[in-house]
């Protein structure tokens, strides 16, 4: 396609806005498929500078959609279509690598237009720096498309403030939680929340007795924890885990429990020592230990009920014989295993309280320890 001035002439003069669409769609096209000679190419950069002054929405639209995927295309064109109406704007704010991320966040910062935020948060790339600046402008909206493009780079700072600020607002937390990208303290933060968020539900809807609503969201928010989190976290991954939970009091004797009768003994040996504040390697040194003063040095350090110190002590063997084995259970089949290995050594019969240990594994929102 050979274009010339004749034909800037022409389209300046046309009355029709399809035409004038029509024809720049047809210039861009060609412009796109570097068809043109070095003098059509500027001829056809000058058309798109007269085409963005074009008074009707349409042909700009057109423009826009015809350029938004060219990486060549004039970067002074491309802003000007970005600024416009939401209409001409959308395709480039989506799609076009002309764009910097300066250019990205001056947009973010001037715009009022919650589509144009949305639209740039949609992007096949988001960086961290875009994703932030559109999280800070509080829009639930908006902040509901960065949680729900994969792709967005989404720092530790930008998802506390999401936790925090939008707490009362379900579609937020729900994509939050449904990212795959959070770190193991985030989630358990937002296991807390999502747990306190079902309690007052529950209570209110349903009228039950507080303290067993209080019982189900802890059990559902524990259970969550040690299933989803801990089987896949390293040494360091779980400390920091569990002085998170110790700082906010959520490093319960219930949890303790529950992660050493569901085969998470890294979990529990950790927490141990944040309870007593002694090293990691002390306390494991003392579960070592062939006799059982140490456990139970380590067990009045760490401020759990008494009446369980032997059922724990034994329990804790019976876990590690059975973790020994080739292939672990899931953590469900875990629990059932060890209560069954209990009853075979009449433990809940000679071991004080053993047979409470297994009330609250069989009906944790019944049995609280």
């Amino acid at each position: 396609m050979a274009i010339t001035y004749d034909d800037i002439n022409k389209l300046v003069r046309e009355p029709s806005s399809q035409v004038r669409a029509t024809i720049a769609q047809k210039v861009a096209e060609s412009y796109n498929h570097s068809t043109f000679t070095p003098k059509a190419n500027k001829l056809a950069i000058d058309i798109f500078r007269l085409l963005m002054r074009d008074t009707a929405l349409q042909v700009r639209k057109v423009l826009a959609e015809s350029l938004k995927d060219n990486m060549n295309a004039p970067h002074d064109i491309v802003l000007s279509l970005a600024y416009d109406d939401y209409e001409v704007a959308e395709d480039i704010l989506k799609s076009s690598k002309v764009l910097t991320e300066s250019d990205l966040l001056e947009l973010v910062r001037v715009n009022d237009d919650v589509k144009k935020l949305v639209a740039i948060s949609q992007r096949e790339r988001v960086p961290s720096t875009i994703s932030s600046a559109l999280i800070q402008t509080n829009t639930p909206i908006v902040i509901q498309s960065v949680l729900h493009n994969s792709n967005a780079e989404i720092n530790e700072q930008s998802y506390f403030h999401i936790s925090q600020t939008f707490a009362d607002h379900d579609f937020i937390i729900e994509a939050l939680v449904c990212r795959g990208d959070l770190s193991f303290t985030l989630a358990e933060t937002l296991y807390a929340l999502v747990a306190e968020r079902l309690k007052n539900h529950i209570t209110k809807r349903h009228l039950l007795p507080k303290k067993m609503v209080e019982r189900m969201s802890s059990v559902s928010r524990e259970v969550a924890i040690l299933n989803f989190l801990t089987p896949w976290m390293s040494d360091e991954e779980i400390v920091t885990l569990v002085q998170q939970m110790a700082s906010r009091k959520r490093l319960t004797n219930s949890i303790i429990v529950r992660a050493l009768c569901l085969g998470e003994v890294a979990f529990f040996e950790i927490a141990m020592a944040e309870r007593a504040s002694i090293p990691i390697q002390n306390a494991r040194k003392l579960l070592n230990d062939p006799g059982k003063s140490g456990f139970n040095a380590l067990y009045k350090s760490s401020h759990l009920p008494a009446m369980y110190m032997d059922a724990l002590y034994s329990t804790l063997k019976l876990v590690r014989e059975e973790i020994r084995k080739p292939q672990k259970m899931q953590p469900k089949n875990f629990c059932q295993t060890l209560i069954h290995n209990i009853e075979a050594h009449q433990y809940h019969q000679s071991i004080q309280g053993m047979a409470q240990l297994i009330q609250f594994l069989q009906k944790p929102t019944e049995f609280s320890i």
